[in-house]
């Protein structure tokens, strides 16, 4: 939930993820296929196994708690394109190229 609401977001037409920082010293992957923008059930878990797959190959990704949002325009019949739109914003995560939130900066204390 603090993701959501305090994290920064990067999206493109497909997917949008939700960013913030963790304490926990690796990355860490939600999901929320909404069932609205993909209907059906075997279709959401072929997304959400590509999503999981494409964050398992960057293992080169900051501490970061990362959730990941479908958009309506997301198409359930074309997982490939799923899959090269999760690809290009983990890249973009991973190249420090989102902009942290306000929140996103812990101060030492």
């Amino acid at each position: 939930m603090r993701v959501l609401k305090k994290g920064s977001r990067v999206s493109d037409s497909q997917l949008s993820f939700a960013v913030h920082a963790n304490e926990q010293g690796e990355s860490r992957l939600g999901l929320a296929i909404a069932k609205r923008a993909v209907p059906h059930a075997a279709d959401r878990n072929a997304i959400k196994r590509q999503i999981r797959e494409v964050f398992r190959l960057h293992d080169n990704l900051p501490a970061m708690d990362i959730v990941a949002l479908t958009r309506r325009s997301t198409s359930a019949q074309d997982v490939k394109l799923t899959r090269k739109s999760a690809e290009n914003l983990f890249q973009k995560i991973a190249d420090g190229k989102i902009k942290p939130n306000r929140n996103m900066i812990r101060k030492n204390k």
